[in-house]
């Protein structure tokens, strides 16, 4: 139980790590929903992979011992940050240029 919350923990902390360094590497550019933009920093994929498996580990461990509506409610809370932050990224984004 405690390694599958460790590493639901972990995975979710480098995969919000990553898109915070793809929005500070992109000021002016829109983050697409998927795949990468035009300035990627190194080391972006392999956070994103890293994340995604333990975050997949970590919730597969949890399944396990704990009731299995959890399954769903762990992705969505550990995606969440996610997409609000690149949500907010692109909204910052298009007032630039139409404030400009």
């Amino acid at each position: 139980m405690m390694f599958g919350l460790l590493a639901v923990l972990c995975g979710g902390t480098l995969v919000i790590h990553q898109i915070l360094r793809l929005a500070r590497a992109n000021p002016d550019e829109r983050l697409p929903w998927f795949g990468y933009p035009s300035t990627t920093p190194p080391w972006v994929a392999v956070l994103t992979a890293l994340g995604a498996a333990l975050l997949v580990l970590g919730v597969s461990s949890l399944a396990s011992a704990t009731d299995s509506l959890m399954i769903p409610a762990l992705f969505i809370v550990m995606l969440c940050p996610v997409l609000l932050i690149s949500r907010r990224h692109n909204r910052q984004v298009r007032n630039r240029r139409f404030a400009a």
